[in-house]
């Protein structure tokens, strides 16, 4: 749903980063051993049902409509440790000969500091990448505080999508876990969920990776891109209405894409030359091309952007920011989650957001938008139903962009379903909005109406 990582960074941008890092640690003291998490799952039949409609062979869920009863699905074990009032109570299975948060496959002449640099939001989970290039997760079906995915090491890209999660390696190859009912896992396993971080079959040289509801793609370094999973609305953009596919497919028409970013049922690319490519879904107006139609197979320019040098997409909304610092977004638009002052059904063609320049990142969520400015604040819009602005308030829509009045330093900003996470330049991470699941990370699920601090990072 946003922006995972800059095109172009490399593992010795990593690498060397992380020495430099490393070489001041002792400023701050060592880091502090964290509890490991093993991402498998014994069983699927625990998890809360989920509104679906019949298209064989998959069961597919209904059009989310912005329902804090949706349901987030994430095939993993639970935590042991979980607090007496929490719901999770499966046992948690930790491989006796795995260190706790000892990072594996790490050169032993170098030093890789443990702090949060990414962070990835899904619907009721929240995952955060460190530069020691291990990953932790906390939220549904894994517990109120982040505990470290066991098996995943070296990720240098993360991204989080609704019911499953994706890490980029240093190496190129991706690795995906959690559920899998439309093949989004991409490893060529058609079994319903996932339980470890499998490879992603036919994958290397991938720069960026991007996924939403049950797709997930990935850019290659010569500007190509692939994606797998559901591909009911021709999301997977190789010209086919299927059910699904198992494997990454090459996405026809699109070359020279900086940036690939998955929405519920449809994707958009960034090309080099700052145009947009959108295909997939587009019943509000979601693929930006003027008009509102059920679904577009193929790659079509959004309308009048033209210099954009990041998009975001969430759920049925997206937005471009423009190389001025300015913000375009198109789609859906029921609780203002396009910025440009109205509550219009849907947007089918991009707008500007009045009032708002200097933006340097933007993400969509499901109904909300967020921005973070060059000077290190960030600015939210859309609906407030679970205090995912971060005003401090709870309830109604922000129909244009208002300051989430606490933070400050903000090195980069993600949206979720229905909550939002920023990391800091100090290193924290700090989340907001629905804590019904434990995706805010502060060890509770209370929802947070202010910006708070995740536990244990």
């Amino acid at each position: 749903m946003v922006l995972r990582a800059p095109a172009g960074l490399t593992t010795a941008h990593v690498l060397i980063v992380g020495a430099l890092v490393g070489a001041c640690a002792s400023s701050v003291g060592p880091p502090t051993a964290g509890d490991a998490i093993d991402v498998r799952s014994d069983s699927i039949d625990s998890r809360p049902e989920v509104a679906e409609r019949d298209v064989p062979p998959f069961d597919v869920p209904q059009d989310a409509d912005a329902s804090r009863d949706s349901t987030f699905d994430t095939p993993t074990d639970v935590l042991a440790d979980a607090p007496p009032d929490s719901p999770l109570d499966t046992p948690f299975d930790v491989p006796p000969d795995v260190p706790v948060d000892a990072p594996r496959d790490v050169p032993p002449d170098i030093v890789l500091p443990i702090t949060p640099v990414e962070i990835a939001a899904g619907y009721y989970h929240t995952c955060a990448r460190r530069i020691d290039g291990s990953v932790r997760c906390w939220g549904h079906l894994t517990g109120v505080a982040p505990r470290t995915v066991v098996g995943l090491t070296l990720v240098t890209s993360l991204t989080g999508g609704t019911w499953h999660t994706c890490g980029l390696r240093f190496d190129g190859t991706v690795r995906c876990w959690g559920r899998n009912d439309g093949w989004q896992i991409g490893s060529g396993s058609m079994d319903e969920s996932v339980r470890d971080p499998a490879v992603v079959s036919g994958l290397s040289g991938v720069t960026q990776i991007t996924a939403d509801w049950a797709h997930s793609c990935a850019r290659l370094g010569d500007g190509a891109l692939r994606c797998w999973g559901r591909n009911l609305d021709g999301q997977l953009g190789d010209g086919t209405v299927v059910a699904a596919r198992a494997t990454p497919v090459v996405v026809l028409g699109v070359r020279n894409a900086l940036q690939v970013e998955a929405g519920a049922r449809q994707t958009c690319a960034l090309l080099t030359d700052g145009t947009v490519l959108c295909w997939g879904r587009n019943e509000y107006g979601q693929l930006g091309l003027g008009f509102v139609l059920d679904e577009i197979i193929a790659a079509a320019p959004v309308q009048g952007v033209r210099t954009a040098t990041q998009i975001a997409v969430g759920s049925y909304h997206a937005c471009a920011r423009l190389r001025d610092g300015t913000v375009q977004c198109w789609g859906h638009n029921d609780a203002g989650q396009t910025g440009d002052g109205t509550m219009d059904t849907m947007r089918p063609a991009p707008a500007t957001v009045p009032g708002l320049a200097g933006v340097v990142e933007v993400s969509c969520g499901e109904r909300h938008t967020c921005a973070r400015m060059i000077d290190g604040t960030v600015r939210c819009w859309g609906s407030n139903a679970d205090g995912q602005i971060g005003d401090g308030t709870m309830g109604g829509e922000r129909r244009a962009p208002v300051p989430v009045p606490t933070l400050r330093n903000v090195a980069h900003v993600t949206a979720g379903y229905s909550h939002t996470c920023a990391s800091l330049s100090d290193h924290t991470v700090w989340c907001w909005g629905s804590n019904a699941y434990g995706q805010i990370g502060d060890g509770t699920m209370d929802d947070r109406l202010s910006p708070t601090l995740v536990a244990g990072m």
